[in-house]
């Protein structure tokens, strides 16, 4: 079966038409989605001002981490589960996209960009850490952070109205 003809599938169905045809549910669940968005970006933000010496120059990166990532994982749990109840109620709409296309792009490298500074660069925390300042490749890592969050934002409201 073609993504195409899984997104007619899963329109076709009970649970998919029933978030769409709600007048309640699905205004509830976007709600939902784009209050815990904001709220996992927001400390996402943080993080990534922190790396870049923007913000909260005087904590080391890993207390900033270990007071924001359990918020920040519960959230975007949240998040990740309300935004697939979105696209199951317009499965075929998100299929027939550009920006949703462009947008699941942004969010896929956002990822990336995010394993990889946890891999690799953070790896080496305990160096540079108590030095207050973050070596390049961690400042390069919060900027494409701050990059690609705000084309995921920008493309999702986008989205909602194209």
């Amino acid at each position: 079966m073609s993504l195409l003809g899984m997104a007619m599938w899963l329109q076709d169905t009970a649970w998919s038409t029933s978030i769409r045809e709600s007048t309640f549910m699905y205004p509830a669940i976007e709600a939902t989605h784009l209050l815990v968005l904001a709220f996992s970006v927001g400390t996402i933000v943080w993080v990534d001002m922190r790396l870049l010496g923007w913000a909260m120059r005087g904590e080391t990166l890993t207390d900033v981490l270990e007071q924001l990532q359990p918020y920040t994982l519960a959230a975007f749990g949240i998040a990740f589960a309300t935004g697939l109840t979105l696209l199951s109620a317009e499965p075929v709409k998100c299929y027939n996209s550009p920006v949703f296309l462009f947008k699941m792009i942004a969010l896929a490298l956002a990822g990336i960009n995010a394993g990889i500074f946890h891999v690799t660069v953070y790896k080496g925390v305990a160096k540079w850490d108590k030095a207050y300042e973050a070596p390049p490749r961690a400042k390069l890592a919060g900027a494409m952070s701050l990059l690609l969050w705000t084309v995921v934002i920008a493309l999702g409201r986008w989205q909602a109205y194209s």
